[in-house]
């Protein structure tokens, strides 16, 4: 069957340079199925283009030893997950994940075989040998049994040849950019994460930023409109709440002076009180940041490029990292970091560890999706208003 000739190729071309090193004796690859035409290859054009990047893949993912082969099958990889059906999405998500990890492999192992069968991970040595069974005619596993068996019953096999030739038109312009066609599809993963999270409407959030000799810790509850933020800051303990439109914050004396910015003869009226800003107050934006979800998931705003890497664990959880990027703001510097996002249909944000340019490092962990906590203004809060000092949170 049509599946069964893209499958065998596939793994077969995957796995050619290093199958004796994991033991097995390659068979060749089956002959190139000439295409067919038929009556019903209409009701597949719905998915022509993941049929195409599936096929495009039986030429192999091992690539050329160039930077620009690496991002061409980069490019090849990721062209399969941004044409994945909703029903697969999961099993492609692993499948292209393993399938970067072995791309990359090879490259860090100057395309050796060899080396890469020594000094690859774990993971990696897992996927080629799960391939090269495959590549010798064992029984398929998953992900490439369902990706496959699905390609059976949709897909009208083109020739090889033109399948080469229409390989995705983004792969030359990724190699020249050095994106390695993984910009769409992992911006796209980001967004799906990020929306299924709003989506939510609550979260729980621990938050630990370092800087220097200095740490903050944030634990939070954050809803659509209202939220719930605890703060330790090198010692200090405050507290901030949104509800009903206003914010709301208080500290210990430490907090007082020290995060909100008041001066110490303030401590004895202020600490342990709470204070309340409103939409037109100074400080009211200060107060209110990160604590909605909306505001949390934004803070801070992430930009690409983006990268997908390896399916690996955080928290007992299997998830998708995703390499991201932070921009300079008023509140922080640049930087890099990893978004690990759980797969499949309820993809959502797991972990985001990022360092700044300044060499500050912070890390938060969502869970709880979902999980509404009850929220009440405080009686009796002081006016900001009233104050003649502003807060510096």
């Amino acid at each position: 069957m049509r599946g069964d000739v893209v499958r065998w190729s596939l793994a077969a071309a995957v796995a050619a340079s290093v199958v004796t090193a994991c033991g097995a004796s390659a068979k060749p690859p089956p002959p190139t199925v000439a295409a067919t035409a038929s009556t019903g290859a209409s009701a597949h054009t719905s998915g022509a283009s993941f049929c195409s990047a599936l096929q495009a893949l039986a030429h192999g993912i091992t690539p050329a030893p160039t930077a620009a082969g690496v991002a061409e099958a980069h490019a090849q990889v990721n062209a399969l997950l941004a044409a994945a059906p909703p029903q697969l999405y999961s099993l492609v998500v692993e499948m292209t994940s393993e399938y970067n990890a072995v791309i990359d492999a090879f490259a860090a192992n100057g395309y050796d075989a060899n080396r890469v069968l020594a000094h690859a991970s774990p993971s990696v040595i897992a996927t080629l040998r799960r391939l090269a069974s495959e590549a010798n005619g064992n029984t398929p596993s998953d992900p490439e049994a369902t990706v496959f068996g699905y390609a059976e019953s949709h897909c009208a096999s083109p020739p090889q040849t033109a399948t080469a030739q229409a390989a995705p038109a983004a792969t030359s312009a990724a190699a020249a950019s050095g994106a390695a066609g993984a910009i769409p599809t992992a911006a796209s993963l980001v967004a799906k994460a990020m929306a299924n999270a709003l989506a939510k409407q609550w979260a729980h959030i621990d938050d630990t930023e370092t800087s220097g000799s200095h740490t903050i810790v944030f634990s939070d509850d954050t809803g659509p409109s209202s939220g719930h933020q605890v703060i330790t800051a090198d010692g200090a303990h405050a507290e901030t709440l949104v509800v009903g439109g206003v914010a709301y914050a208080k500290g210990d004396p430490a907090a007082v002076v020290n995060y909100f910015g008041f001066p110490s003869s303030d401590v004895v009226r202020l600490a342990g009180k709470w204070i309340s800003f409103q939409p037109s107050d100074q400080g009211f934006s200060d107060v209110s940041a990160s604590v909605t979800l909306a505001s949390a998931l934004n803070d801070p705003p992430l930009t690409g490029p983006y990268h997908i890497g390896s399916l690996t664990t955080v928290d007992g959880q299997r998830v998708v990292p995703v390499s991201v990027n932070v921009a300079a703001t008023d509140g922080g510097p640049s930087g890099t970091g990893m978004l690990y996002i759980t797969p499949g249909g309820a993809t959502l944000p797991v972990e985001l560890d990022l360092v700044g340019s300044d060499g500050s490092k912070s890390q938060e962990r969502f869970g709880q999706w979902g999980a509404a906590v009850a929220i009440t203004a405080p009686a009796a809060a002081i006016p900001a208003a009233s104050l003649t000092s502003s807060t510096t949170v």
